[in-house]
């Protein structure tokens, strides 16, 4: 979603991670690397990043930890996969600057940060969702049945771990929940299905 609020809360949410990483003595390069990257993902999920690209420098292991990040993806970080490449960049640069501070415990706060980031989002869509018209369609159950049969169908594919076991309980147990079971169900795995770039626009729940 790429609402003005929406915008918004992104840019000030990225803003307030940098004055963390900031805060914490972490490597400048590495927090150059996250708040560049994090804005553009969340302007352009596809875009694919060059070896000559803003994001590169000229110290090969540095481009090695952003490349490993690469390769788990922006939306992996933000659900918590941090590259151990970067955790070890930072405890280079720990030891670099004669600080106590650990590369893990950085790692690991850093996480949490990722997370809140996620968590913002999901309360900020949850509420628009709900302040518009997209929650009246919710009340059609037969529509929002199909939709989740669609979801179902699709699985867990390009989503996290996390969620596969949403798609643990069989299909036909599934649609015989109560209403706002689905709807929960329904939002959670459609936000993050969106979330990865890869949601279908072809029914009337899209948020989109």
């Amino acid at each position: 979603c790429n609402s003005p609020e929406t915008v918004l809360l992104r840019n000030d949410l990225v803003s307030e991670l940098t004055m963390w990483l900031k805060s914490s003595k972490t490597n400048p390069a590495i927090t150059l690397f996250l708040r560049r990257g994090l804005k553009k993902w969340f302007k352009h999920p596809r875009y694919v990043w060059k070896d000559a690209s803003d994001l590169c420098t000229e110290n090969t292991e540095y481009n090695k930890a952003f490349q490993s990040q690469f390769n788990i993806g922006w939306f992996n970080l933000l659900s918590g996969f941090l590259s151990q490449d970067i955790v070890h960049l930072q405890q280079l640069h720990f030891i670099a600057i004669k600080s106590k501070k650990t590369g893990h415990t950085w790692g690991a706060t850093l996480i949490k940060k990722l997370w809140n980031i996620t968590h913002q989002l999901w309360i900020q869509r949850n509420d628009v969702l709900h302040n518009t018209e997209a929650i009246h369609a919710l009340s059609g159950i037969i529509s929002l049945k199909a939709t989740i049969t669609l979801e179902h169908t699709l699985g867990p594919i390009h989503l996290p771990g996390v969620y596969s076991s949403y798609f643990h309980i069989p299909l036909t147990t599934l649609l015989q929940k109560s209403p706002s079971y689905l709807k929960k169900w329904f939002l959670i795995i459609r936000s993050a299905r969106e979330a990865s770039s890869i949601a279908t626009t072809i029914d009337e729940f899209s948020t989109n």
